[in-house]
């Protein structure tokens, strides 16, 4: 994937991520407030980690570097290219193993948007992630962790006509409201 590919899809999940607050804080505007849902995402993703890191209150721990170095292939830039010390964060997040789910795919999509394989020593990070899917299509019975799995698989290189990509679709598919919405757990509760 090239980096404009791997620009793109951050930014689009960012923006997509912050579309329902881009929505309401300035849904009055024409486009109603589409137009800075990518920049308030990134913002929205760069800024707490900054501020939260910076003032002491949260160590920099893999969940922030991951949100960090998400933020910089956000802007366009690739994660390995921020050195400190001779380490980047490929580096630090390598030392380190994803303690849930969501750890896992935003790992996946780090890597991607990198330009390498998701791969920490002898772990293949994208089998793994595969290996947590129901049986029903599902990562974790939840439309967040299994959109973010689709990313994650799309980033790294699976196609959309590939099972695991495509069972997750449908199960996502399956869970919209009546609305058109969806909700973080699944089909039934408030669209938001």
């Amino acid at each position: 994937m090239t980096e404009a590919l791997r620009f793109l899809l951050v930014s689009e999940l960012l923006g997509l991520a912050a579309l329902p607050l881009g929505r309401f804080v300035l849904g009055r505007l024409p486009g109603l407030g589409y137009a800075f849902a990518k920049p308030l995402g990134l913002l929205l993703a760069a800024y707490p980690v900054w501020l939260l890191a910076h003032s002491g209150l949260v160590p920099f721990g893999t969940p922030l570097a991951l949100a960090g170095a998400l933020g910089l292939a956000a802007a366009g830039r690739n994660p390995l290219d921020v050195r400190r010390g001779g380490n980047d964060v490929l580096d630090y997040v390598a030392r380190t193993r994803p303690e849930d789910l969501g750890a896992l795919e935003r790992t996946i999509l780090l890597y991607a948007s990198a330009g390498r394989r998701a791969r920490s020593g002898s772990r293949d990070l994208v089998a793994e992630l595969v290996g947590k899917r129901r049986a029903n299509g599902s990562f974790a019975g939840r439309v967040n962790t299994t959109a973010f799995a689709v990313l994650a698989l799309r980033a790294s290189g699976r196609r959309a006509s590939e099972g695991t990509v495509r069972a997750a679709g449908r199960w996502i598919a399956g869970q919209a409201n009546a609305d058109g919405g969806f909700n973080f757990d699944g089909r039934g509760g408030p669209s938001g």
